[in-house]
């Protein structure tokens, strides 16, 4: 992947291209059967954490005629429930004062304490899942729930401009805004024995990733960004069938989407992230 690399989903609901051999070329990327890839692009914007998953196979070369373009080939396949219940759970945290910094004396004494600091409440994230059975031998079932949360500062980027100052005195605090991810995901798998020869699976992951401030940076302020909501899905329904004992078909549908919604900086927003509220809350005890 171009970019810093992936190491526990820490780019979890970030889009980076996935370079094959030195060149950024289209992908396949499968997730129980239907591809994620939404249009020609070296990526994709249906995002998932990997805890969920039972199996995953990357092929770079020699892919056979059911892939379509040069490029990573990607099989990712859910858990599945058993007549044993299995549960798992994981969680990580943060503090913003366990951060280190590798920032110059010159930076510093313009109190920017690191470069892309982590602001209260910090980073956390929990995942945990189960599966097992419904009914023994003939009916399982399996489902996971994660969330991913940070709040981190941006030098430079601007939350508001105090009345006739330089822009440049703000751009020197490293905690004049800060920008909030959030990224939830749900997954839940399915499956159900007909009979000894047919089996039906149905599978759903659902995903939102929440961005308040898309797209600021040092040159758009806060009040110019934009407020990003993205929900995705993959969903599956499949019949698998044995018609002899060497022979067996494979039959599915499905869809894998996304659709992002981009609002203007609501009010409540830009006053939180300002500091408004709080020179409110400050002034009401005085007024009463």
């Amino acid at each position: 992947m171009q970019d810093k690399p992936d190491v526990g989903d820490s780019n979890l609901a970030s889009r980076s291209a996935i370079v094959t051999y030195g060149v950024v070329l289209q992908t396949t990327l499968d997730v129980e059967g239907i591809n994620t890839v939404t249009d020609h692009a070296a990526n994709t914007a249906v995002y998932f954490n990997s805890f969920s998953l039972e199996e995953v196979q990357f092929k770079t070369s020699g892919n056979n005629a059911e892939i379509g373009f040069p490029g990573v080939a990607q099989v990712a396949v859910l858990k599945s429930g058993s007549n044993s219940f299995h549960g798992n759970g994981h969680g990580g945290y943060e503090n913003p004062n366990w951060q280190n910094s590798n920032v110059t004396p010159e930076l510093a004494a313009q109190g920017i304490r690191t470069t892309n600091p982590i602001t209260d409440p910090g980073f956390y994230e929990y995942i945990f899942d189960l599966g097992g059975r419904v009914v023994k031998d003939k009916l399982w079932f399996y489902g996971a729930h994660s969330n991913q949360a940070v709040d981190q500062g941006q030098v430079g980027f601007v939350a508001r401009a105090k009345r006739r100052r330089l822009l440049v005195r703000h751009l020197r605090r490293h905690d004049a805004g800060h920008l909030p991810r959030v990224f939830r995901c749900s997954a839940a798998k399915v499956s159900y024995q007909l009979s000894s020869n047919t089996k039906l699976i149905a599978t759903d992951m659902y995903a939102v990733k929440h961005l308040s401030q898309n797209g600021g940076t040092t040159m758009i302020p806060l009040p110019s960004s934009r407020f990003q909501r993205q929900p995705q899905q993959v969903w599956k329904g499949e019949i698998q069938t044995r018609q002899q004992p060497d022979c067996c078909s494979t039959r599915s549908f499905g869809y894998g989407g996304y659709h992002v919604h981009y609002i203007d900086q609501p009010a409540s927003n830009t006053d939180r992230l300002s500091g408004r509220h709080r020179r409110r809350r400050a002034i009401r005890p005085a007024a009463s």
